[in-house]
């Protein structure tokens, strides 16, 4: 999930609405079909994604905030998700590369700091990407 979460968001870069748009939203819950990743899961990614966007572009990670969660699951994800897209814009930026080249970076630094996130796709999990399923907890 983290190659096809943060590649695409080079794509469609940071929203113009503080609020998550439903392109984002779409996005997010293909991925997390596509991976068979549950909400838990993908805030756990976000982190590891988090720091290696900083680490590929050199940023000090006590200097960049993080992203508000605790609202719910869902809300979480798609804020995390969508400060993840401005921080890839930001670190671009600082590293004075585009935000491809910084995704890649960022990738290569992931396989470090959290290897099962570059765990490959299951070619049947991907059959029915035009679903949009809703993010939600998983029964407790």
């Amino acid at each position: 999930m983290a190659p096809t979460l943060l590649r695409g968001l080079t794509i469609l870069g940071p929203g113009d609405s503080p609020n998550p748009d439903l392109a984002l939203e779409f996005g997010v819950s293909a991925w997390m079909f596509r991976t068979q990743t549950d909400v838990y899961g993908v805030l756990e990614l976000l982190a590891a994604l988090r720091r290696a966007v900083l680490d590929g572009a050199g940023m000090d990670p006590a200097q960049e905030p993080v992203p508000l969660v605790g609202r719910s699951p869902r809300d979480d994800v798609l804020g995390s998700v969508a400060y993840l897209g401005a921080l890839v814009e930001r670190a671009a930026s600082v590293a004075r590369c585009s935000t491809e080249e910084l995704a890649e970076r960022a990738l290569e630094r992931l396989a470090d700091i959290a290897p099962h996130a570059l765990a490959s796709v299951n070619a049947e999990d991907t059959t029915r990407l035009a679903v949009i399923i809703p993010l939600h907890a998983p029964p407790s």
